[in-house]
């Protein structure tokens, strides 16, 4: 079923490239999938080789062929042609159930002169993603722990761990390997009555 493929043997589709193929890839997982489900159908379809999937997008921990999807996936919220129905979870509308590749283009059209003429005087750089787009806090954040020192970002995992309901966690530091060495821990989850 591949559509595009050839195209994409020696480098990473862009973002405009991948705005049809994440929605058709969405219309063959039955309207919706989780993000790591949604990238391989497009993998799958486009038939992009492991050497251009596995292309990392700077330290981010991620591909850039991830990356550009999630910006296509955020094309396509805009559009009102999916939405993000749970975290991690993308959905078509019935508008995207529907929508022919020619809409989709005019509908890309329409909003980036929409955003032309309603942000570029506030906007010092409109070629700069815009700060609302999910994945920017993302690679902030990725790039905040990556800074972190390993005995802070120990004390920041036993918080997580102990507000998530963990009880008895116990951080030992200073173990040589710079990671995070969790000796005991039991989940105490209570239901709502």
């Amino acid at each position: 079923m591949a559509k595009g493929g050839a195209a994409f043997k020696d480098r990473v589709p862009t973002y405009d490239e991948l705005n049809w193929p994440a929605l058709e890839a969405l219309r063959q997982l039955g309207g919706s999938a989780g993000i790591a489900e949604h990238l391989s159908q497009v993998i799958e379809d486009q038939v992009v080789p492991e050497s251009v999937s596995a292309i990392p997008h700077g330290k981010s921990g991620r591909s850039e062929l991830e990356y550009r999807l999630a910006w296509a996936r955020t094309a396509l919220r805009r559009c009102g042609y999916v939405e993000n129905s749970a975290r991690g979870v993308w959905s078509l509308t019935e508008t995207g159930e529907h929508a022919t590749q020619d809409q989709l283009r005019q509908r890309i059209l329409d909003l980036r002169s929409f955003d032309h003429k309603n942000y570029s005087a506030k906007t010092p750089n409109p070629t700069e993603p815009d700060a609302n787009f999910e994945i920017d806090w993302q690679d902030t954040l990725l790039d905040v722990l990556r800074k972190m020192d390993p005995s802070a970002f120990e004390r920041l995992c036993k918080r997580v761990l102990r507000e998530s309901g963990f009880i008895k966690v116990e951080v030992t530091g200073k173990s040589g390997d710079g990671g995070i060495d969790v000796t005991q821990f039991h989940a105490v989850f209570f239901e709502e009555a």
